[in-house]
């Protein structure tokens, strides 16, 4: 931007600059209105994506509300975890089951046989040189076929063919007698039989046989369950991990408080993202009010909790869930509405929320999508839109403060030859009036 001083030397220098100061105010006009509506298409900006971020929130949740209903609901505790850890992997009865393990079990194991040449280094020293090696479970055989013959790539083999069997490479021999042998266990338990052989050889001496873990579940049967895994599964939906020896409860209740807090997560982003929009509204409204996308917005959040099954039974509508509009128009949530739900209500509960899918979550989940989704929702396009005018803008207001420093430039110009010449003639006016003052003093002085 050019110096707005000019630097005259004229008695009228100061009119010149007036002149100039005057003409580059009224050129700049545009400039002030163009940079104060930039100044609200940013505070527009500001302001969807304040509007972004309150209705991600409100999606955010949603998922917390399909995970709470479907397996938050029923819960499964042990009186004493170091016999027996539950896991619910559906929906059991609510019960107590008294499951007393007499043993738990131990797999079959063996070891490289004696008779073989004492391996020092795994990496190189192998079993056998054979190019195949068979491995046999119980009478099932596996063909192997390690990268190289040693005893690492043959462990390797065994665990990769994932045939019934675990196997460790250690070393028993001293610090200074290193003597490595091949481990094998049976990955179940019992008394499976374990044999390796490259052709007829037997590669492997026994070590132990396995026994099965034995538990009954409230005292039947009266022989015991046999199992060949530590997890087993007591009723329809709940599964024990056998962890020692004794006698405990494992006690399966219902449990509210997932889906209470989830629900109430809701509520809360649900009633920040109504605040977010209404401050958008009326008069005082912020940069947005006018704006469609604000009915838009309010719109959606209207379908998502207006959501109805139109079932005549069960769970129809958020109200079902205790989820009411108060006077204001926020929502409020009745907690002792869902801590009250019998079995049958929670069941209907979680089909009525469904999941990001189906029921309320997945017609909540796209709708929502629609206006908050971070790549096609409506807010995004709005604030793509209006940062699109904002460049706009910019440019048209460095375009016109181009074509003002133009104007200031010619302006300077043409008022310094003014003022030069001005100053020219004041010169040449004074020097007149000096020799005709000259001349009337010689005069007067003849005289």
């Amino acid at each position: 931007m050019s110096s707005t001083i000019f630097n005259g030397t004229s008695r009228y220098s100061t009119d010149f600059q007036q002149v100039i100061t005057r003409a580059v105010n009224i050129a700049s006009l545009p400039i002030t209105q163009l940079s104060q509506q930039k100044l609200k298409l940013q505070d527009q900006v500001t302001a969807l994506n304040g509007l972004q971020a309150s209705y991600s929130a409100v999606a955010s949740v949603l998922a917390g509300i399909g995970t709470a209903a479907s397996s938050g609901s029923i819960r499964a505790t042990s009186g004493d975890s170091s016999i027996a850890s539950p896991t619910v992997s559906g929906s059991p009865l609510a019960g107590t089951y008294t499951i007393d393990v007499t043993s738990v079990g131990t797999p079959s194991t063996a070891v490289s046989s004696a008779t073989l040449p004492k391996i020092t280094d795994p990496s190189s020293g192998g079993l056998s040189t054979a190019s195949s090696i068979t491995l046999s479970i119980n009478g099932v055989d596996t063909q192997l076929a390690p990268g190289d013959n040693s005893l690492n790539s043959l462990a390797a083999a065994i665990n990769n063919a994932n045939a019934g069997a675990e196997a460790t490479v250690v070393n028993i021999g001293g610090p200074n007698a290193a003597d490595y042998r091949l481990f094998l266990k049976s990955s179940g338990l019992g008394g499976d039989t374990i044999s390796l052989k490259d052709g007829t050889s037997e590669l492997l001496d026994p070590l132990s046989t396995g026994t099965p873990a034995v538990y009954t579940v409230n005292g039947q049967p009266s022989g015991g369950i046999s199992s060949n895994s530590r997890t087993v599964t007591i009723a329809p939906g709940l599964n024990v991990d056998l962890k020692g020896f004794g006698t405990t409860e494992i006690i399966v209740s219902r449990s509210t408080t997932s889906l209470q807090n989830a629900l109430s997560g809701f509520v809360a982003t649900f009633n920040a993202a109504v605040d977010a929009t209404d401050a958008q509204r009326g008069k005082s409204g912020g940069a947005l009010s006018g704006d469609s996308i604000v009915s838009s917005l309010a719109g959606a959040l209207r379908n998502v909790v207006s959501y109805d099954t139109g079932s005549s039974s069960g769970i129809k509508g958020l109200a079902d869930l205790g989820i009411q509009f108060d006077k204001s128009g926020k929502l409020t949530f009745d907690a002792t509405v869902v801590s009250a739900f019998s079995a049958g209500q929670l069941a209907s509960a979680a089909s009525f929320l469904g999941d990001s899918t189906t029921g309320f979550l997945g017609f909540a989940t796209n709708t929502l999508s629609g206006v908050a989704d971070s790549t096609n929702g409506i807010i995004k396009a709005s604030v793509t839109s209006v940062q699109e005018t904002i460049t706009d803008e910019q440019n048209r207001i460095d375009d016109t403060q181009r074509r003002v420093d133009t104007l200031r430039t010619n302006l300077q110009a043409k008022m310094a030859a003014a003022d030069a010449l001005i100053a020219s003639l004041e010169q040449q006016v004074s020097y007149f009036t000096a020799l005709f003052q000259a001349e009337r003093d010689a005069a007067r002085s003849s005289n």
